[in-house]
């Protein structure tokens, strides 16, 4: 009986680490959110409303703009197991996606149709600069999926 207590109690001091560095990476999303939305033009920041944040178990995608919702997600595998810039490259990736629907209507399209190409293309700059994410740097691979 001694064993089990000791793992309980193991656990549950390692599901109050996760949470407390969740709660900081969800902080963390909010902060560089913030910092980007402010980049933008004064008549752009009126119509962009700030989301939710959320850390989420996503299976093949890094994050998500949910328009019904207002939240960005972001995979708990993306914000658990790679660098900070990796993770700001995704929430600016989906904020592309909320800018593009909230600015330019772009929901009823592809998720990377004309309208967030656009979007970002016009944001890119606003954004304090989107980089592109790169399996060189030890980022997710190119080729995953990144977004809805």
């Amino acid at each position: 009986m001694p064993n089990l207590k000791r793992e309980d109690s193991a656990k549950s001091i390692k599901s109050k680490i996760q949470q407390d560095l969740e709660r900081r990476i969800l902080h963390g999303m909010a902060s560089e959110w913030e910092a980007a939305w402010r980049c933008l033009d004064p008549d752009k920041q009126q119509l962009i409303r700030r989301p939710t944040f959320a850390i989420k178990e996503l299976k093949n995608q890094w994050g998500t703009w949910s328009p019904q919702k207002r939240e960005i997600a972001l995979s708990r595998r993306l914000v658990l197991n790679y660098p900070w810039d990796s993770i700001r490259d995704v929430l600016l990736h989906e904020m592309a996606h909320q800018t593009a629907q909230q600015l330019w209507g772009a929901s009823a399209q592809m998720p990377h149709g004309s309208r967030l190409q656009t979007g970002v293309s016009a944001a890119s700059h606003r954004f304090c600069g989107i980089r592109q994410l790169c399996s060189a740097s030890g980022s997710p691979a190119a080729g995953d999926v990144l977004c809805a």
